[in-house]
Order: structure tokens, then sequence, then C-alpha cells
């Protein structure tokens, strides 16, 4: 799929690889992604100065962080600040602390969440499958690849109507791809 908009510019090729498992009961899809030129701008967190990152948006990235392991990822030196929930309630403000991996952009007054890319951050355990998740109505991208992430694909993954990059390659993702 490609999508060209004036914030992203994509050229993207999409593959899916489907396997049976030994018995041949349980049909196991793997979503590989594999993006060859691939250029685009995200909104950064100037946009949000003096403002707060939605609630739903800091709640769905702490289900995130919470169902992955948070405490155990890899931070990468120099590239952002490591995620922080121990502030007292609506002080946490991901956009405007520039956390690692999140990029943010305006919209409707409020800072809202609309990159994570967390790859090769040793990312493990199960995406969330609360509602929560569901609740990154801004995300347009979501790279994920090259952790340890097991389990299947939450529904609430098929909330995220303006997605238009997922990578979740190279994790232990077991189960169906339904269809949106």
């Amino acid at each position: 799929r490609t999508a060209v908009s004036s914030t992203y510019r994509w050229s993207l090729l999409f593959m899916t690889a489907i396997t049976s498992s030994s018995d041949a009961m349980l049909s196991i899809w793997r979503v590989i992604l594999i993006y060859g030129a691939m250029c685009y701008q995200l909104g950064s967190a100037t946009n949000c100065t003096g403002k707060l990152t939605s609630s739903s948006n800091t709640a769905a990235l702490q289900s995130l962080y919470e169902a992955c392991t948070g405490n155990y990822w890899t931070w990468q030196t120099g590239n952002g600040t490591i995620w922080n929930f121990t502030k007292a309630a609506g002080e946490v403000n991901p956009c405007v602390d520039d956390w690692q991996g999140v990029n943010c952009s305006l919209s409707n007054g409020e800072c809202v969440v609309s990159a994570i890319s967390l790859t090769s951050y040793n990312l493990s355990g199960t995406l969330p499958s609360d509602l929560e998740f569901g609740e990154l109505l801004s995300l347009e991208v979501l790279t994920l690849d090259s952790n340890h992430i097991a389990g299947s694909l939450p529904s609430s993954l098929f909330n995220l109507t303006v997605l238009k990059h997922l990578d979740l390659s190279n994790n232990i993702l077991t189960g169906t791809l339904g269809v949106a």
C-alpha cells in the first residue's frame, strides 16, 4: 500500500507469509513488512510545547510499557528520555518530555501520539489486549520489530484506523491476522 500525505511519504512493500504448525491444526500468520525506500517526517514535540499529552494516549503507552515488560527495555543513549510513569497524574507528558520512540503531533489543541518506533528495544511479553491500546486513534506508525513480543495481535489493534505503517516482524507472534 502506498500512502502520500503532507506529513508522510511512503514506499512500502507488504509481504505476508503463511505457515502451519507441525500438527496442521493451527494456522500461523506472520506479517513481514519489507520497506525499501521509506522517507518520512514525523511531528515533533515542539508542536506540543506547553500542551498536555492526551490522557488516553498516555494510558495506552503505559499499557504497552507494562504488557511488554518496560522495566527490561534496552534504552538508547542520546535518543530521548526514558519512559517515566512515576510522576503525579496529569504530569506525565510523553510528548513534551521527548520520550524515546514516541513522536507526537498537535490535533484539535491536544498533543497526540502519532508514531511509536521501538525497534530492538528488547520488548517482551504480549501486546496489550485491553482497549487502551486501541485509544491511540492518531497513531500512523507502529514499529515494534526485532523484539521478543509473543502471543497474538489484539483486536484493539484494528481500532487504529489511520495506521499507515505497521512492522511487527522478527517477533514471536502467533494466531491469525484478521481483516478489519
